[in-house]
């Protein structure tokens, strides 16, 4: 049986047995929610989990900046502004 490595990068969680005793397990942590590069929002529609491929939408710069943030960008390059 394989064991995972000591490290602070897995959380330890407490379990009891069937058989009466108290055991740590280490179980990967969680990831955070995705936020906005520039105004640091969480992103909506983004989920916590998944390969990199699920945690952006189709559309330029999305999983990196919100809605709102990219349209001031893009409004920025229609008028011609290095934003």
């Amino acid at each position: 049986m394989k064991y995972p490595k000591k490290s602070r990068s897995l959380r330890r969680i407490a379990r009891r047995t069937p058989g009466g005793r108290n055991v740590i397990h280490l179980e990967p942590r969680k990831a955070g929610k995705a936020h906005c590069a520039q105004c640091k929002h969480t992103l909506n529609g983004i989920h916590n989990y998944g390969a990199k491929s699920e945690k952006k939408t189709a559309r330029p710069f999305g999983g990196y900046l919100c809605s709102a943030c990219m349209r001031k960008v893009f409004v920025g390059q229609a008028r011609g502004k290095h934003v």
